[in-house]
């Protein structure tokens, strides 16, 4: 997984207008490790992207929600062998 599909799933995931960075990106993926849990993960993205500027909905439908810090940390483990 690229970083700009990673840039693009923490957009979606946090409803951002715009992605984040390619050096914020880099630098989340340095903060992460594969015991980063979901709220460390929020707050070192919301810590690091300089826009969060986010969509604001009334009712958020979370079924089909994309886990994007599992999905960091498959790439991680994947890198890692």
């Amino acid at each position: 997984m690229s970083n700009a599909q990673i840039a693009e799933l923490i957009q979606k995931e946090f409803e951002f207008t715009n992605t984040p960075s390619e050096d914020e990106v880099s630098e989340i993926i340095q903060k992460i490790t594969t015991s980063t849990t979901k709220e460390e993960f929020h707050k070192i993205v919301l810590e690091i992207v300089s826009n969060t500027t986010a969509y604001c909905m009334e009712s958020i439908d979370m079924s089909v929600t994309i886990d994007t810090l599992e999905q960091i940390k498959l790439l991680l483990n994947n890198n890692d062998s």
